[in-house]
């Protein structure tokens, strides 16, 4: 399994082992409650039905090295375009942002982006 860090832009491999399944009790109710949550906040209340909640035990973690650039990149300028109807980036803007975390040094962002896609 994989999971994410979003705030950290970090990203690891679990070794779980699978203890059982469960269809009631605390642990069905506790995640059937947190699916509701989240449903009703995007207004997909009655979407989804939780049928079964996997108990595991993690055995090991290991952090994957990912390219994470792109997708801050791509944040920053969704957010920018929703929030303050903005269509219009350079790179200049990119490299002041702090929140993109971009490396002291320069380098060839044009380059890098591109590597990234497909």
């Amino acid at each position: 399994m994989i999971g994410e860090e979003h705030a950290a832009f970090a990203r690891y491999r679990l070794s779980l082992d699978n203890l059982r399944l469960e269809t009631s009790g605390p642990p069905f109710e506790r995640m059937k409650a947190h699916l509701a949550g989240n449903a009703s906040h995007t207004g997909m209340a009655g979407v989804f039905r939780l049928q079964g909640a996997d108990v595991c035990r993690v055995q090991g973690t290991e952090q994957v090295a990912v390219f994470l650039l792109p997708g801050a990149i791509f944040w920053k300028l969704l957010r920018d375009c929703t929030r303050d109807g903005r269509v219009d980036f350079t790179n200049r803007k990119l490299r002041l942002d702090a929140a993109i975390r971009l490396p002291d040094f320069t380098d060839n962002l044009e380059a890098r982006l591109s590597e990234s896609l497909p």
